[in-house]
């Protein structure tokens, strides 16, 4: 259950960030956008790793 509780916390700070970066062009908000959320998923990739 913490896990999930942290996953949550994660794409939640991961949305803020998105958000707080609305500033520049669209593209550029895409780019960070997809950066943000391929860091989100080695980061779960590592949480779920067995060892």
């Amino acid at each position: 259950m913490d896990g999930l509780i942290g996953c949550c916390g994660l794409v939640a700070a991961a949305g803020r960030v998105v958000a707080a970066s609305s500033s520049a062009g669209p593209k550029q908000e895409l780019a960070d956008a997809t950066d943000h959320l391929a860091g989100l998923a080695m980061a779960l990739r590592e949480l779920s790793d067995p060892r």
